[in-house]
């Protein structure tokens, strides 16, 4: 799970929740959350065993059922699984000249009744770098040169 408790309120708030308020002490909240966290191994393993207590399905219950700011985690492979992803079409089928049809992070932008594609096939690496130097006043003989001494490369 990923939890957001970037300020003390929420901190406080997620401790009283799961049922461990001598946690909501623990901090420097000088300095951010994240590295309190990181720099306090023994509240980590706290944190761990709490979450090893429950599913990850029933702590995002809890979560939304106590607004607590957080999210399941997921690794890449399966994001493009869950429920959220789907509904809101976030990855996308694209053509690739190298590797036939690849999966691909589709717009975040999501707006009623407009549709967003991505048209072209995904660019090799250098593809239009002749182009862009161009465009920004690289001559072609500047170019050639460029790539003839290796600081431009395909």
């Amino acid at each position: 799970m990923l939890i957001q408790a970037t300020e003390q309120h929420f901190w406080v708030h997620f401790c009283e929740v799961v049922g461990r308020p001598d946690l909501a002490t623990r901090g420097d909240w000088s300095i951010s959350r994240m590295d309190v966290a990181r720099g306090d191994m023994e509240l980590r393993n706290e944190l761990v065993k709490i979450f090893a207590t429950k599913t990850q399905a029933e702590w995002t219950k809890i979560f939304i059922d106590n607004n607590i700011a957080g999210a399941p985690y997921y690794p890449l492979n399966e994001l493009t699984e869950t429920e959220l992803f789907q509904a809101r079409q976030m990855f996308v089928d694209q053509d690739c000249r190298k590797y036939g049809t690849i999966k691909t992070v589709a717009s975040p932008v999501k707006v009623a009744g407009e549709k967003f594609e991505l048209k072209k096939p995904v660019p090799y690496k250098g593809e239009h770098t002749d182009e862009i130097l161009a465009e920004i006043g690289y001559a072609s003989d500047k170019i050639a040169n460029l790539r003839q001494t290796g600081v431009v490369g395909d």
